[in-house]
């Protein structure tokens, strides 16, 4: 009742210290959250102490957050800059991790983000300040900081805001970082977080927090562990909130709106109370921000430091060889996830896996090379006489990040318009006038499955045979990749080039069509096939990869949804004469769809076609398009006009094109699914770009592949 009533707001200080002592741990905290003054405040600017977040307090616009799209809104980014011009320096340095993590995560819009931005010189400031630590982290020689600033600096080029950046050899960084000293050469006291669900993928949230020698993480409604400076361990339980323990006593602590509250752990009668002290209400745990540790096999310390949510090492030449977020309490992503922990505590960790360390500080280039070959094409780069798991997991983080930086690099210079060097490996160089953007990033994986077809194709005898397994995943669902590349990529393009509404998208086709330009699943050649297999018994993670020898070519398999349990698979198929028969049986997997050649591609013709869009902006659309390709195949026209001008805001249409939109578009249960459609669309696209901006494109030929596809059903539904 008292805590309903907010009692906490009319009692005096002196009552939370004597009456309400061993209380029950629900009441206390609620009415201490009440009063006013009880608590010390937090300033703003905090950055250095390892128990608190960073920011300590958030940045607000009038005493609130901003909305969550303020970067593409006029008015919200002025907000932003009002009060970034009328508070503090600490207002500021909330500010910056919000900019932080939005270039990180920038994409198409990043141009017109970046122009409201430039309109507002509080907020620029903000941004070209960040901007010159993200250039001289590019330039450092260490992997993380690269990975940490290069896609960032990628996304700002490729919304017109780049200048010329010196970027370190990413062979000699992965070098220098492997030898210098990973976390994972040292013995973590907690066992890797073990999912129990199906999805390994979920986030698991860990409280560690050090006072003194006590380390004490916390795992939420599984109780804490408190770790001893020598070794020790002991489960305790503790009420809801941020567990710590120096030695003697056991507390939970909060922080709320800038404040932060301890509250000391009482026992009685088997209960688990609180207690607030007047001595200890405000305490927070402390240890150093700051320490040494030496790496085995190292010949001197590496500086340990923490600051602005950032957890970095310093190996003796220089070198940061782990740049690692860290906050109080955090988000673990996916099975065999481990907490980073303290400063303080990585001196009383041990080695892993002396053997391994013993590699990493006798590595040389070529091994470094090896590794980023192999982390290029997203296969588990490995190091021999490395025993421990984690310290093999580690090594490959490593290398995948040293790869990041290696896409992001050329996805930068290809922004600038500066040529790729010499060393930028085959698999990754992008060609002229093709810039990959953030795709570039399944560039190397689909040249390199590519090969590995074409090499199985010219091998054995014709026939069905199984050949080989290539672990040639994606970084992203095969899903995402695939479909694009063999019935959408015209259809993409011709959404770029025929633009509703022009000022609302860049002067260039998307960057996955690019993309898929610079393999051969975008050479428009027709060698290639896409199947849709289902596995007959088991999950499709049991055939993910399998290549086979087909009669025409050969067929690799593909899991549609590799993080789940799913039956379903691609099969992309290569005939070396691009001439396919019926679909092959493969053992296990039974074939679902006659499948579907690749359509409209090829490097030139993409390059042009991206050139002719940045020169003279959408092509013109004609309203009799859409009339005859309906003629011509007995398709409503209301299909015809969403096949030949996509799918729009009917209200935004201009008016003479509005009247051909009349009609539904099919629905699940109809004789011609949308897929059909959609690839209809993709053939629309002539040879020649040019002909579109004089007003023409292929009604011949997506007419025809639209008969070819309905042949043998009854055609559109009945009422369609």
């Amino acid at each position: 009742m008292l805590a309903s009533a907010r009692a906490g707001v009319r009692v005096p200080a002196t009552w939370f210290f004597t009456v309400a002592r061993a209380c029950d741990p629900g009441i206390l905290q609620t009415l201490a959250g009440q009063a006013v003054g009880l608590f010390a405040e937090v300033g703003h600017g905090v950055g250095d102490d390892p128990a608190l977040p960073y920011p300590a307090r958030p940045f607000l616009v009038g005493g609130r957050p901003p909305v969550s799209d303020w970067y593409r809104r006029d008015d919200a980014v002025r907000a932003v800059a009002a009060e970034l011009e009328a508070a503090g320096p600490g207002v500021r340095e909330a500010f910056k991790p919000v900019v932080e993590e939005l270039a990180g995560g920038m994409r198409a819009d990043a141009g017109a983000t970046f122009r409201r931005f430039y309109g507002e010189p509080a907020v620029w400031d903000v941004l070209r300040e960040l901007v010159g630590e993200w250039r001289a982290e590019a330039a450092s020689g260490s992997v993380p900081e690269m990975a940490h600033a290069l896609h960032r600096l990628a996304a700002l080029a490729e919304g017109g805001f780049g200048e010329g950046v010196e970027i370190a050899d990413p062979v000699e960084a992965l070098l220098r970082t492997l030898r210098g000293g990973i976390r994972a050469e040292l013995a973590h006291p907690m066992e890797p977080t073990r999912s129990q669900s199906k999805y390994p993928y979920l986030w698991h949230r860990r409280t560690v927090l050090q006072h003194g020698d006590w380390l004490t993480v916390d795992v939420p409604g599984a109780g804490a562990t408190v770790y001893g400076p020598d070794g020790s361990r002991e489960e305790k339980s503790f009420p809801s909130g941020m567990p710590w323990y120096d030695g003697g006593s056991s507390y939970v602590s909060r922080y709320e709106r800038g404040r932060w509250q301890t509250y000391r752990v009482v026992g009685r009668g088997g209960e688990v109370l609180l207690s607030l002290d007047p001595e200890t209400c405000s305490l927070v745990p402390r240890s150093p921000s700051c320490s040494e540790v030496v790496f085995p096999g190292a010949g001197a310390p590496s500086r340990v430091e923490y600051a602005r949510g950032v957890l970095r090492v310093t190996a003796p030449d220089g070198t940061v060889t782990e740049r690692l977020a860290f906050e109080p309490t955090q988000s673990l992503f996916g099975g065999g996830a481990l907490p980073v922990l303290p400063p303080a505590w990585w001196p009383l960790m041990g080695p892993a896996d002396p053997g391994g360390s013993a590699v990493l500080r006798s590595l040389d280039r070529a091994g470094a090379a090896r590794l980023l070959d192999a982390a290029l094409v997203n296969d588990a780069p490995a190091l021999a006489g490395v025993s421990d798991p984690l310290l093999r997991d580690g090594i490959a983080h490593v290398a995948d990040q040293a790869a990041w930086c290696v896409r992001n690099a050329v996805r930068l210079r290809d922004a600038l318009g500066v040529a790729q060097p010499d060393e930028i490996p085959r698999l990754v160089r992008t060609r002229p006038g093709l810039p990959a953007g953030p795709q570039v990033r399944d560039v190397a994986a689909i040249r390199r499955l590519a090969g590995v077809l074409e090499e199985a194709a010219a091998s054995g005898e014709p026939g069905t045979r199984r050949l080989d397994r290539v672990e040639a995943l994606f970084p992203v669902p095969p899903n995402d990749v695939v479909w694009v590349a063999f019935w959408a990529l015209g259809y993409r393009a011709l959404q770029a080039l025929h633009a509703w509404e022009p000022d609302g998208r860049p002067g260039r086709l998307p960057s996955n069509v690019l993309a898929w330009a610079n393999t051969p699943w975008g050479d428009g050649s027709g060698r290639w096939r896409l199947l849709s297999l289902t596995k007959v018994a088991g999950d499709a993670r049991g055939s993910n990869g399998e290549v086979w020898r087909t009669p025409d070519g050969a067929l690799v398999a593909l899991n549609r949804y590799p993080r789940g349990d799913d039956r379903r698979l691609y099969g992309v198929e290569f005939s070396p004469d691009a001439a396919f028969g019926p679909p092959p049986d493969i053992p296990g997997l039974r074939n679902e769809t006659e499948g579907f050649v690749q359509g409209w591609g090829g490097a030139d013709r993409i390059a042009e076609a991206n050139r002719l869009l940045a020169e003279r902006g959408p092509a013109p659309m004609e309203p009799s398009w859409a009339r005859e390709l309906a003629e011509r195949t007995g398709m409503p026209r209301a299909w015809a006009a969403r096949v030949c001008y996509d799918f729009v805001d009917l209200a935004k249409v201009p008016e003479r094109f509005r009247y051909l939109f009349a009609g539904e578009w099919p629905g699940r249960g109809n004789r011609v699914p949308q897929w059909k459609l959609l690839a209809v669309r993709d053939r629309l696209v002539p040879d020649d770009p040019s002909e579109i901006w004089e007003g023409r494109l292929d009604l011949d030929r997506a007419a025809a592949l639209y008969l070819e596809l309905i042949a043998g059903t009854d055609g559109p539904s009945a009422g369609s």
